[in-house]
Formats: structure tokens, C-alpha cells, sequence
């Protein structure tokens, strides 16, 4: 498995496929362990910052929620 990184979040495309760079987004980040936070954060030290400047390429999909009865 290949994760390509890039300055901004991009739809490539691989073999004709549409696919995702990887998107560092805040949540991917507090999913990475310290040691794998740091390569990103190094090669782009804007993502260190409180306010993340990466934008996704496309709409995220929104918080699920649960029908209260």
C-alpha cells in the first residue's frame, strides 16, 4: 500500500481510477501515533498549527446522527 502526500488533498487518478491523496486532516492526525505525526508535520509545519490548512478535494461527509425516541 502507497500513501502519497501531497501539499493539498487531490482526487488522482491510478490506472483510471479516481483515487484520494492522503488527507491529513485534524482527525487523521490524532489518529496517528507521535512518532508517524512527525514526518508529516515536518515536511508540512502548517499542520503543526491549531487551525489545519488542509481543505479536503471534495465534501466530507457529515457527523451520523441517531434518531432520539
Amino acid at each position: 500500500m502507497i500513501h502519497l502526500a501531497l501539499a493539498r488533498h487531490e482526487i488522482l487518478l491510478a490506472g483510471g481510477a479516481p483515487m484520494e491523496s492522503s488527507y491529513t486532516g485534524p482527525m487523521t492526525l490524532r489518529a496517528l501515533s507521535h512518532l508517524h505525526r512527525l514526518a508529516p508535520m515536518m515536511a508540512y509545519p502548517a499542520l503543526a498549527s491549531v487551525v489545519n490548512p488542509v481543505k479536503p478535494a471534495r465534501p466530507l461527509s457529515g457527523t451520523r446522527t441517531t434518531a432520539e425516541s
